[in-house]
């Protein structure tokens, strides 16, 4: 794998019209999977709570995502074995309805050896996604596990740190990356890498930020 071209796509907004993490947790709550702690999470992950803007505030100067820490709270407790089974349920039940065809399209046009999943997404979520739909490989962000049993913290956290987690997966300094599928403008160093580009834009000014870098397919999204 050490020397193998890439096809790498992001997941949330990209492969689906969807912010999986967060989507996954209320699916949960919607469907009374987890309980405890889930007036203290809605306050915080409320756009209408000024707690919710101190974190965003927070996350833009110490690039941790403390919304996604506080989410995944809600997980202490759970056994691996049922998250991956709720992970399942939410793909089959939610995320089946929520495809972007067109950029998975894209991404099923490059050889299977050559895909790869790279998103901040929590980990089950990513693992079924790939399994789902033939994808060798991934990387999203671990939480921590203790005797088969959530702890409620995040081992790892992958935003801003997507090309390192693939270096390490694949054990290789450097990425031979074909293709590269992302709406994320954090996603910019694996897009500088790649031969060829797409940027799904919601927005024109996301629209803006890759025409910078050029040879940039842009891809509208279904709510531009």
């Amino acid at each position: 794998m050490n020397s193998s071209k890439l096809v790498i796509s992001d997941i949330c907004n990209t492969l689906f019209d969807s912010n999986t993490t967060f989507d996954f947790i209320r699916f949960c709550i919607n469907e009374n999977k987890i309980r405890k702690k889930r007036i203290s999470y809605v306050i915080s992950t409320s756009r209408l709570s000024p707690l919710f803007w101190l974190f965003v505030i927070y996350q833009k100067f110490s690039k941790k995502d403390l919304i996604k820490q506080k989410a995944v709270l809600l997980f202490k407790g759970c056994k691996e074995e049922e998250l991956n089974l709720w992970a399942e349920e939410f793909y089959e039940q939610f995320l089946t309805n929520h495809l972007m065809h067109q950029i998975w399209d894209i991404f099923k046009s490059y050889p299977d050896n050559m895909q790869f999943l790279a998103s901040s997404t929590l980990s089950p979520i990513a693992n079924v996604i790939a399994k789902k739909n033939g994808v060798p490989f991934y990387v999203a962000s671990e939480m921590e596990i203790d005797k088969g049993i959530y702890t409620g913290r995040i081992s790892n956290d992958i935003t801003g740190k997507k090309a390192a987690a693939i270096r390490h997966l694949t054990g290789s300094g450097h990425l031979n990356i074909l293709a590269m599928i992302t709406d994320n403008s954090s996603d910019k160093e694996l897009m500088l890498m790649a031969e060829n580009k797409f940027a799904v834009c919601y927005s024109r000014m996301q629209e803006k930020f890759w025409n910078k870098i050029p040879g940039t397919r842009i891809i509208k999204g279904c709510k531009y």
